[in-house]
Order: structure tokens, then C-alpha cells, then sequence
């Protein structure tokens, strides 16, 4: 393929536009995709690491051209990421049925807690990904 703009008199090629892809688009791309994988490792709650741990960095390319996808959670391991960016509303927490002596047990405090059900409060969104887009596509 050939791409002539007649009012300059220019010729550009099919590799003339590769060698732009690799030589600037790529690169560039490579490093808002770095940028933007670090950040998200940054602002991710660090109730565990496993979270921050799953983020990752796919290149590709489609007929228009190379992409970065930048990927955060992995299906099966990280499930709860809905939870932290959506919220969840109040709801009620119960013990195993059908285990005798079944209880939860979690600590307030210094003091060890047991009881058979707890009345959640629900917990606010915190959609860190869309805070973290601006500041690290920069």
C-alpha cells in the first residue's frame, strides 16, 4: 500500500508507517502502559497484596494498529475487585449451617469475638482504577 498526499509531493509506504509504529507509537505506548500498570500497583488497597500482585501488561496488535492492554485481577483469584469498586450494601453474614458449634470469630479491639451471625454495614465504592487513569496517562 501507498499513500501519496499530492499537494506536498510526499510518498509514504506501507514500512515507512510500520517503522513509525515501532520506532515511536510502540514505545510510547509501552511506557503509559508501564506508567499506568505502577500506578494502579500504588493505589490498589493493600488488605493483602494478592490484588496488586495480578497486574499485568498484554501487548498486541488489530488491524488498526498496536495496543497495550493493561490488566489488573485474575478470574477465580481476585473475585472481590467488583466489591471494592462498586461497594457493597449493608447485609448479614451467618456462620456454616449445619456444622455444629459454628460460629465467626474476629477481633475488636484486643478482644476476641464469637457469634453466629453479623450485620455488615456495607462498605463505600472506592474505584481507584478511574482516579488512577489521568495522573498516570500523563
Amino acid at each position: 500500500m501507498t499513500i501519496i498526499v499530492e499537494s506536498v509531493g510526499v510518498r509514504i509506504t506501507e514500512a515507512d508507517i510500520l517503522a513509525l509504529e515501532r520506532h515511536i507509537i510502540e514505545p510510547d505506548l509501552d511506557r503509559r502502559a508501564t506508567n499506568l500498570q505502577r500506578a494502579l500497583v500504588v493505589a490498589t488497597p493493600k488488605d493483602t497484596t494478592r490484588l496488586a500482585s495480578t497486574a499485568r501488561k498484554n501487548r498486541g496488535r488489530t488491524a488498526l494498529g498496536p495496543h497495550v492492554d493493561v490488566i489488573l485481577g485474575r478470574r477465580g483469584l481476585t473475585d472481590y475487585l467488583g466489591h471494592i469498586l462498586r461497594g457493597t450494601p449493608p447485609h448479614i453474614i451467618r456462620a456454616i449451617q449445619n456444622r455444629p458449634n459454628a460460629t465467626l470469630r474476629f477481633r475488636v479491639g484486643r478482644q476476641t469475638v464469637y457469634a453466629k451471625l453479623v450485620r455488615h454495614p456495607g462498605t463505600a465504592p472506592n474505584n481507584f482504577m478511574i482516579r488512577v487513569l489521568p495522573v498516570a496517562l500523563r
